[in-house]
């Protein structure tokens, strides 16, 4: 590589660095921080082709609103109505390519996710989405304990949403 060629490398990286460094956070909608009663929406579970999970089809909304209940930050109302935003949760295994998932060579594995939309209940625009992956697994025990760690780090990147100022959100 010439000489000419490596300063102009060198350029293009610090230029991205600095444009880096100068993003302000986006915020975060108004109607989140000020939220004090939510209604959690089922938004289904997929198996997918490769392995069940423990439990029936409403396993992810279970979770998930027993965890939200256990939090103690929202009133959880019955229905949507009245209510200042509305959570829909849901979880999805769909297959993937083996590069995407930890991939053997012949499986072609699947990319178990969950999907957490949250929309203001007035005007039933999304206002954030949030998806957090699970590591696929071949023994339905390892597929549920993996379930379990991201239902876990969903809860914890709702949790953390609902600790940022509305002035802006935090890069993770």
């Amino acid at each position: 590589m010439s000489h000419i060629a490596r300063v102009g490398a060198l350029l293009l990286v610090l230029s991205v660095c600095a444009l880096a460094a100068d993003t302000v956070a986006a915020p975060v909608p108004s109607q989140i921080a000020a939220a004090k009663k939510v209604f959690i929406s089922n938004g289904g579970q997929s198996a997918g082709p490769y392995g069940d999970y423990s439990g029936n089809q409403d396993r992810c909304y279970n979770q998930f609103y027993a965890a939200v209940k256990s939090w103690g930050r929202f009133d959880l109302a019955d229905g949507p109505a009245d209510t200042d935003l509305v959570m829909e949760v849901k979880f999805a295994n769909p297959p993937a390519p083996a590069s995407v998932s930890s991939g053997q060579s012949g499986y072609p594995g699947t990319d178990p996710r969950f999907t957490l939309t949250i929309f203001d209940s007035k005007t039933h625009f999304v206002l954030w989405s949030i998806i957090e992956h699970s590591e696929s697994a071949m023994l339905k025990a390892n597929r549920d304990r993996n379930y379990d760690k991201a239902m876990n780090a969903l809860v914890d990147d709702l949790k953390q949403l609902f600790t940022v100022p509305s002035g802006g959100a935090t890069a993770k």
